[in-house]
């Protein structure tokens, strides 16, 4: 800890003294008559160095703009597409060995109250697959048994209450012992055709197919679903899903279900989530990464801003002799804005064409990271460039304006 408490203050003290070193050495090799006489101007070169740092901090700015913009797309692009389910009003409740004992009671309860279209049990979050298996064998098929598939355990009423697409066969019901459904991923894995009604084996059971649901996001929104497999299963469960009706009352349907749920599990707490939160928590990560590239981008925006602002007022004095000149010689308003502007916007110019073949680059690589990914359209640099010509333009007009309006008789009286 002492350590490094000193190497941050020695960087902070070498950063001071290199900062200050060069207006220092700059400053001292000035003319003093010059500068005392207010006729000091420094000339063209001199401008180089600033030119330099402007145009960096506007390619800056265009690539975190561009990046911005970019994950704002990806992350909308990715929450449009079809989860195969509909997470709408539907919520997850922890299931316990109590609700397992009473589930029929359970359900009737909840399904009376009129707030509740349907309930299922599943043996885990519906917004993940935590299990995989291999050894999935379909009598009387060459297929590969060493195939690696998720599973998920269900009660009656899947389909029903996660409001899934059925391809083929039909939903889950009471009573269905040593049955099986599979998603469209896992049947074209196995190469099935007409697959209900056929036969598999697998833990050590043999189970009938009866239905084909299509595929559901469950893992990560941005790649492919993976191959799922449901067995039945009515003894147990991870989690109680409970589909509120359409235009259900919220908070009385929370406090309808929880009261259900201690009258037939009192040791437990009530604890539930909602399916969507659960599922949104996944963009977390570039959520944070988007809303960084906001700041710095707001940032890089403000300092590009106070840069281009210096700028054109050191240009301005340099030039004012020559502003007034034109001034009297007739120029417009307009011309003299143009005239003091076009420099500064082949600044910006120039950062342009150097930051979108720089952004593109690497947001395709960033991009690249995601199976399910959007793509990026030339329009997009196009908005871009307009934001930061339009922003560049103000602060230009703002500043050269003031000069473009002075008095020329001023600007050229000489001692």
């Amino acid at each position: 800890m002492p350590l490094t408490w000193i190497i941050v203050t020695g960087v902070i003290l070498i950063t001071g003294l290199i900062a200050g070193s060069y207006p220092a050495f700059y400053l001292s090799g000035f003319n003093a008559v010059k500068v005392l006489k207010g006729t000091y101007l420094p000339g063209r070169q001199a401008l180089l160095p600033r030119k330099i740092l402007v145009t960096s901090q506007f390619i800056a700015a265009i690539i975190l703009i561009s990046a911005t913009i970019i994950i704002f797309k990806q992350l909308q692009y990715v929450k449009n597409r079809d989860l195969g389910y509909d997470q709408n009003n539907l919520i997850m409740v922890n299931s316990s060995k109590d609700t397992d004992k009473s589930f029929d009671a359970l359900k009737h309860d909840l399904l009376q109250t009129g707030l509740i279209e349907s309930v299922n049990r599943t043996s885990a979050q519906i917004t993940n697959i935590f299990m995989s298996t291999s050894g999935v064998k379909v009598l009387g098929s060459p297929n590969d048994n060493k195939m690696v598939i998720g599973f998920m355990f269900s009660g009656d009423d899947l389909v029903k209450t996660l409001h899934a697409t059925l391809l083929d066969g039909r939903d889950f019901k009471a009573g269905d012992s040593n049955t099986v459904m599979f998603n469209k991923e896992a049947i074209e894995l196995m190469n099935l055709q007409e697959p209900i009604g056929k036969t598999i084996s697998w833990a050590g059971k043999n189970r009938r197919i009866i239905g084909v649901i299509n595929n559901m996001v469950m893992t990560s929104p941005y790649e492919p679903s993976e191959p799922l497999m449901i067995p039945y299963e009515d003894k147990w469960s991870g989690k109680i899903n409970i589909r509120l009706t359409k235009n259900a009352d919220l908070k009385k349907a929370l406090a309808v279900i929880e009261n259900a749920y201690k009258k037939h599990s009192i040791e437990y707490p009530f604890e539930y989530k909602f399916v969507d939160d659960d599922f949104n928590e996944k963009f977390n990560n570039e959520k944070f990464i988007g809303e960084l590239s906001v700041i710095f981008a707001a940032l890089a925006i403000f300092i590009c801003c106070l840069g281009l602002f210096g700028l054109i007022t050191c240009s301005i004095e340099r030039r004012k002799k020559e502003i007034g000149i034109r001034k009297v010689l007739g120029a417009s308003l307009s011309t003299l804005l143009m005239l003091m502007s076009k420099e500064f916007l082949m600044l910006i110019l120039i950062a342009f064409l150097i930051a979108i073949p720089t952004s593109y680059w690497c947001m395709s690589t960033w991009l690249r990271n995601y199976t399910y990914r959007t793509a990026i359209s030339p329009a997009m640099f196009a908005m871009v460039g307009f934001i930061i010509l339009l922003i560049a333009f103000i602060t230009v007009s703002l500043n050269a304006s003031k000069a473009a309006l002075s008095n020329p008789v001023k600007n050229l009286r000489t001692e």
